[in-house]
């Protein structure tokens, strides 16, 4: 098992390399980084996960989906909104010319604040274990990765998902791997 050290610095080069790239912001918000200082531990261990999550996830949100093509490897991005209460989250992603498609996942944690489960539709339910999570003295940035597996091409594979909220700009990642490999990002 990676040490917590070793999370913080896999999640680190993560959350650089993503927030950069794909935030998602709700309209008019002033964008401030301090991502990077949470996944480095400088801020609060988060002690109630589920009240912490659900205040993370709240809101109308505007920005991309970026994900891996798993057909090609190629990475792919769609204007995206969500809608949410803290606990289900509604996408709407523009994939095209008069192609929009809409999903929504639900999250709930178990009583110990550890597990969290996300439920989609008809598929399965995901269970995540929280791994790290921590939030700034203000409450206003929050990361929290949880570790899980998932089914990609027919196979089980190690996932990984990071949630940040910096301000007024969200980002969840999902990267994955086959045993032995690196995590590649799978969508955020």
């Amino acid at each position: 098992m990676a040490s917590p050290a070793s999370l913080r610095a896999r999640a680190l080069r993560s959350i650089n390399w993503l927030c950069q790239l794909w935030p998602i912001s709700k309209p008019g918000a002033t964008v401030r980084s301090r991502p990077v200082a949470v996944a480095q531990s400088l801020l609060t261990a988060t002690t109630d996960n589920a009240a912490v999550t659900a205040k993370v996830l709240a809101g109308d949100w505007t920005g991309t989906l970026n994900y891996r093509d798993y057909r090609d490897d190629t990475c792919e991005t769609l204007p995206t909104l969500i809608q949410s209460d803290g606990a289900m989250l509604a996408w709407t992603f523009d994939d095209g010319p008069g192609k929009t498609v809409r999903s929504s996942e639900a999250w709930s944690f178990d009583a110990s604040g550890q597990t969290l489960t996300i439920t989609s539709g008809r598929n399965v339910p995901d269970q995540w274990r929280v791994v790290e999570s921590h939030t700034s003295a203000d409450g206003d940035s929050v990361t929290i990765v949880l570790n899980g597996e998932s089914l990609e091409n027919g196979r089980t594979v190690n996932a990984r998902k990071i949630l940040t909220r910096d301000g007024n700009r969200l980002l969840i990642t999902k990267q994955t791997r086959v045993a032995g490999e690196p995590f590649l990002m799978r969508q955020s």
